[in-house]
């Protein structure tokens, strides 16, 4: 029997577990939670699927008892975000194998699973890295989007890419259309490694980073699979299978065509250009000349409905190169401030970079232009 007091709010960390209990699942322990509660007053709710594990740690001012149960993650999770902000306690009785939640109006009784089969996490022993959390989560959120979402992609591209240098920590992600990097050079580190960590996952543990702020956190590789830890949250991802393509090819040499833009205008023509665009194939034309005019335009060749804009920004040579909306799109997604596009000719893939970089950092999209 154990007995321990919090805020419903202190367990919104269920809708996470949630995700994880609900995924790719071969055993029926999988659809439910492990709730620990310790002799230390640190409560452990834990989840798996058979591509991750997570364990988040709680500490309730109030904890009487110790013991171990299984429990139904949705319908814990749907209760609590119900309650809100409220001060609940959390029993379980051994004699009727029920959880009470008592809150200072009402009473509510779930039942209670056997947790004698619930499997007992690996070891984490391997390759470790303490990494500042921030690098995490903005490594992720800038090249997540790239990734390829399709199963018929391969594999590895269905990730995000996540390479421990000597002097750079770099994540990189695309789906052959757009190709998006952001490297961090004031990392060093003597054993270098790289790992593909499927994108949901990657997103989850940058979504976790992003509450740890500047602090360190803890990367460790063991065997097949990537572990957070954050103190209170760890979450072990198994890894994509299979090399990582040589993406550094693709990246275009002798650029020579440069024009300079603000990143939310810019995103707001094409929003409105592309209104008019094929249906079919909505293509969108970016256009610039030497005056520091910047042309957006579209034209549907069925039906000759057409549109343009043109913005104003910084320009050297004339350019002119179509992509399609979406890969346009995505790939200036995440810029702010003002935005340099860079291109060999029409053909090659464009750059863009943020027109200021900050200190210790490379950022970069690719974006591969059709043929019109």
């Amino acid at each position: 029997m154990f007995r321990f007091t919090l805020n419903a709010k202190e367990l919104d960390i269920l809708q996470a577990l949630d995700k994880i209990a609900s995924a790719k699942k071969s055993l029926a322990a999988q659809s439910l939670l492990l709730l620990e509660v310790a002799d230390n007053l640190t409560i452990r709710l834990t989840a798996f699927n058979d591509e991750a594990r997570m364990t988040a740690m709680l500490h309730p001012t109030e904890v009487e008892g110790e013991g171990r149960i299984c429990i139904e993650p949705k319908k814990l999770g749907a209760l609590t975000r119900a309650i809100g902000d409220m001060p609940m306690t959390i029993t379980y009785d051994n004699n009727t194998n029920m959880v009470g939640i008592t809150t200072p109006n009402g009473k509510y009784n779930l039942n209670a699973y056997d947790a004698a089969d619930y499997p007992q996490a690996d070891k984490v022993d391997g390759l470790r890295y303490d990494i500042v959390a921030e690098y995490i989560s903005r490594g992720v959120k800038a090249t997540a989007f790239a990734a390829a979402t399709d199963a018929d992609y391969r594999p590895q591209l269905q990730g995000v890419h996540i390479n421990f240098g000597n002097s750079a920590l770099t994540f990189t992600a695309t789906d052959t259309r757009v190709l998006a990097q952001l490297s961090f050079a004031d990392f060093s580190n003597e054993e270098t490694a790289e790992v593909v960590v499927p994108t949901k996952y990657a997103q989850m543990m940058a979504s976790f980073c992003d509450e740890v702020g500047d602090n360190k956190v803890t990367l460790t590789i063991s065997g097949k699979t990537l572990t957070l830890n954050t103190g209170d949250i760890k979450i072990t991802s198994v890894l994509v299978a299979g090399t990582y393509p040589a993406v550094e090819r693709a990246f275009p040499h002798g650029l020579k065509n440069r024009a300079e833009v603000d990143a939310q205008t810019l995103r707001t023509a094409l929003s409105r250009v592309a209104i008019l665009a094929n249906e079919r194939v909505p293509a969108v034309n970016i256009s610039a000349d030497a005056t520091g005019e910047i042309r957006v335009s579209t034209i549907d060749e069925d039906t000759q409905q057409n549109a343009s804009e043109t913005i104003y920004g910084a320009t050297d040579e004339p350019i002119s190169m179509y992509f399609g909306y979406k890969v346009l799109v995505n790939a200036i997604s995440v810029f702010t401030g003002d935005i340099i596009m860079q291109a060999v000719d029409a053909t090659h893939p464009a750059l863009f970079v943020p027109a200021q970089n900050e200190q210790h950092t490379r950022y970069c999209v690719l974006a591969m232009p059709i043929m019109k």
